[in-house]
Order: C-alpha cells, then structure tokens, then sequence
C-alpha cells in the first residue's frame, strides 16, 4: 500500500486515525500554530534514512523507506527485497522543502498515485514519533520514524 495515499482521500474532510503501536491516533493538526511544525533542516536530518512505518510488519499500513537525502526516492517495503511474492519496490519520490516560514514540508511524488504533502509535528509520544498533517485537508497520520522496517 502506498504512503499516504490511504482511503483518505475518499472520505474528503474526515480525520483519519492511522494505526502506531497497535493503538489508534489522530492528532489536530488544525489547531496547532505554525510554531509547532518541525524547522525544515530539522525534517531534512531527521527522515532521509528512515523506515516511515504506520502499524508493524507484515501489517503494517504504511512501511517505506526514505532513500536519499533533502529528496530522493520512496521505496515501499512491502514483504522485503528479497521477497519472491512482493518485493521492495521504489514507487515514488519525495522531496523535504521550506515552506517560507521556516517549518518543513514533505512532499510526495507517486509513479501511480498523485502528490501529498505533509507538514509535521512532533507528537507528546516523543521520540521517532510523529504527525503528518496533510496540507490543505486537516488530515493526519501519527507516524513513526525508524532506522529498520516495520
């Protein structure tokens, strides 16, 4: 399954609760000031390298790989690359961004699914742990950040 191109999108307007841990969160991206999104070089350090994981392997909703630096490639894991049945795959690219008032935003290019970009947060569950919060939608996935698959 894709990164963030979930049923979302066919429930226009809803807050969508993605699964971290085994337990459902949201988080109210609409009421968080702009001071609370994460610097732009603070995204551009933090999630190139990183496994960006919703739920945990094998079902997890969303278990890809962030290959590259500021921008690079999307790689969903899928059931691993040395998986015969469903091998890792690179299904897009992504591309971290100012935008103008110094937080950072995620943008995500699908070879077959359109573009999404998030702005982020981090979350009061601390660590790799954050929420993603759709531009333009008021959507947001609780989202954790991780140096292995899912």
């Amino acid at each position: 399954m894709k990164f963030f191109k979930p049923i979302a999108h066919a429930v226009a307007g809803a807050l969508i609760a993605a699964t971290t841990f085994g337990q459902a969160h949201a988080y109210d991206c609409a009421s968080s000031a702009t001071g609370n999104f994460i610097a732009t070089a603070t995204l551009q350090s933090q999630l190139p390298g990183g496994y960006t994981c919703t739920g945990t392997f094998p079902s997890a909703q969303w278990n890809e790989l962030l290959s590259g630096g500021s921008s690079g490639v999307v790689i969903d894991y899928k059931m691993g690359p040395l998986s015969s049945a469903d091998p890792s795959a690179q299904v897009g690219t992504y591309t971290i961004s100012d935008d103008g008032t110094g937080s950072g935003v995620i943008a995500y290019n699908y070879s077959q699914g359109g573009t999404y970009s998030y702005r982020v947060i981090s979350t009061p569950v601390g660590g790799s742990t954050y929420a993603f919060c759709q531009t333009g939608t008021g959507v947001s996935y609780l989202v954790n950040v991780q140096p292995s698959h899912c």
